[in-house]
C-alpha cells in the first residue's frame, strides 16, 4: 500500500513537472518568437527606408541586404514555431541569393566609379563616359 501511494505520488508529481517544463517552453518560444518578429520587422523597416530615401549605391547595397536578413530572420522564426525545417531551407536559398547581389553591385558599383567618379546613383542615367 505504501509502494503504491509513493509510486502514485511519484508519478503526479512527473506529470506536473513534464506539464510545467513544456508551458515554461512553449511561453519562451513565445517571447522568443515575439522579439524576433520585433527584431524582423525593425530591420525589414530600416532596410525599406534605406532603399528608398538613400542615393548611394552602397548604401542602397545594405538597405538591400537588410531587407534579406530581415526575411531570413522571420523564415528561421517561423520555421521553428512551427516545427518544419522549409523556413530554414528557404533561408539558405535567400543567402546564397544575398551574396550573388552583393557581388553584382559591387560590381556595377566599380564600374560606375571608373566611368563617373562617382557612387551617386543619381549620375547612372546611362553607363557611358
Amino acid at each position: 500500500m505504501i509502494t503504491f501511494i509513493l509510486s502514485r505520488s511519484l508519478q503526479c508529481f512527473l506529470q506536473l513537472r513534464l506539464w510545467a517544463e513544456s508551458f515554461w517552453l512553449k511561453r519562451r518560444f513565445k517571447l522568443a518568437t515575439k522579439f524576433a518578429v520585433i527584431l524582423g520587422f525593425l530591420l525589414f523597416s530600416l532596410g525599406f527606408f534605406g532603399l528608398l530615401a538613400r542615393r548611394n549605391m552602397i548604401t542602397i547595397l545594405l538597405s538591400l541586404e537588410l531587407l534579406f536578413a530581415a526575411a531570413g530572420i522571420n523564415f528561421v522564426t517561423f520555421s521553428n514555431l512551427h516545427q518544419n525545417f522549409e523556413g530554414q531551407i528557404f533561408t539558405i536559398f535567400l543567402i546564397v541569393v544575398a551574396a550573388g547581389e552583393a557581388a553584382i553591385g559591387i560590381g556595377l558599383l566599380i564600374a560606375l566609379f571608373k566611368v563617373k567618379k562617382t557612387a551617386n546613383v543619381d549620375s547612372a542615367n546611362s553607363m557611358r563616359g
